[in-house]
């Protein structure tokens, strides 16, 4: 088992700091003063000089899988206007070029970055995306635009109607492109995922760019990227945690829907805190509404410049009830 001495530093530890500390496989087996953890023999010796030194970050809500996906998709993170949104796509199309009828997805817009604050619509999209459907999903996750080809694949029209999410529909009637809430779920759903492989060379790829943040423990909800399915997470993260190959520690967040969903998880025998030390289940999760940004948070009130919007509920009380309870 390999063994790591760091030594003349800042170690911060619970009530103030220590000099030295020694790494066995993925154990701290000392900390204290230079001079004690360097006579630790056969070990790998590595000079802080002076610098300072911090237990590993804990991010408590993260969507990790999302992140590592969204490495192959078009980052709309920071654009300040529709057209800088088009010019961003545009780049990716060119870099990417995607065979007719692939999906081309993409998150980061945020309409509240925008000089006019025009949440986009279809017809952003369409002229640049004639030959494949389009998703991309505001910055929250909680709405997303459509282009029309994914409209037509999706099958949505001005009499859609969903339980807990919306379809937005302009004046005459027809599909603007944005969809909320638990449209927003459904249409992922329809997504490819890559296969094995590929996601698990994702997450990995996704892990070293977390850990050069200093993250190393995250709680996250996978299940929206894998369409609620959450045995192929706990495939996927148990495997690589077997192959010694998990970038960072996970605990899993769960995110099922309803009913069913949630007896169908029970029924695995799966309950919170069951896992190996790199991944294991955390709380099961509900969600009863969703954003400020996306306008479908719940209020009281109508939203200020929303009027007759109050957000979306996701549930009934009798079915919130029904879940809490279980």
């Amino acid at each position: 088992m390999s063994k790591s001495v760091f030594y003349n530093g800042k170690i911060a530890v619970p009530g103030g700091f220590v000099e030295g500390m020694a790494i066995e496989g993925q154990n701290i087996v000392c900390l204290g003063s230079s001079e004690e953890v360097c006579a630790i023999r056969d070990a790998e010796k590595i000079d802080l000089a002076k610098r300072l030194a911090l237990p590993g970050f804990i991010d408590g809500h993260m969507h990790f899988l999302a992140y590592a996906l969204s490495l192959e998709r078009a980052d709309l993170l920071g654009c300040l206007s529709v057209n800088e949104v088009r010019s961003r796509l545009r780049a990716f199309l060119d870099e990417r070029r995607p065979e007719p009828g692939e999906w081309v997805v993409g998150r980061g817009w945020n309409h509240e970055l925008f000089d006019d604050n025009r949440i986009l619509t279809k017809e952003d999209l369409d002229d640049l995306t004639p030959e494949n459907p389009a998703m991309l999903a505001r910055v929250c996750g909680h709405i997303v635009v459509l282009n029309s080809r994914a409209i037509t694949l999706l099958g949505l029209t001005g009499e859609s109607r969903f339980a807990g999410g919306v379809v937005d529909l302009d004046d005459g009637g027809e599909p603007t492109g944005v969809i909320r809430e638990s449209v927003v779920e459904w249409a992922g759903s329809k997504l490819p995922l890559p296969g094995p492989e590929k996601l698990r060379k994702l997450v990995v790829r996704a892990g070293k760019e977390t850990a050069k943040v200093g993250l190393t423990s995250i709680h996250s909800d996978d299940l929206g990227s894998v369409g609620g399915d959450f045995q192929t997470i706990i495939d996927l993260y148990i495997s690589l945690c077997k192959e010694d190959e998990m970038p960072v520690r996970i605990t899993e967040q769960l995110l099922l829907r309803n009913r069913p969903a949630l007896d169908h998880f029970l029924s695995t025998g799966w309950r919170t805190g069951d896992g190996m030390p790199f991944f294991h289940i955390g709380p099961l999760k509900i969600l009863t509404d969703g954003s400020m940004g996306g306008r479908t948070a719940l209020l009281r009130k109508e939203y200020a410049d929303a009027p007759g919007v109050f957000g979306v509920p996701i549930y009934g009380h009798d079915e919130l009830d029904d879940l809490v309870l279980t």
